[in-house]
């Protein structure tokens, strides 16, 4: 895979979580685990996960030249 779709792939994946995360913020959606809310740990993981893929991005848009 060149760095062209590798980065459109890590984009689309980034878009997804930021839909995602917007939702979890609003109160749309709630995780529970044994009646526990553990809505805040998943946000936090959600926005962990953008942020790590967002630095691959930036990572590999360098190597590329972009």
């Amino acid at each position: 895979m060149d760095h062209r779709q590798t980065a459109a792939d890590l984009q689309r994946q980034i878009k997804s979580l930021d839909r995602s995360i917007a939702l979890w913020e609003s109160g749309s959606m709630k995780a529970w685990n044994d009646g526990q809310d553990v809505t805040a740990e998943y946000l936090d993981r959600l926005q962990r996960n953008r942020d790590e893929l967002g630095q691959a991005l930036l990572i590999l848009e360098r190597e590329s030249g972009s």
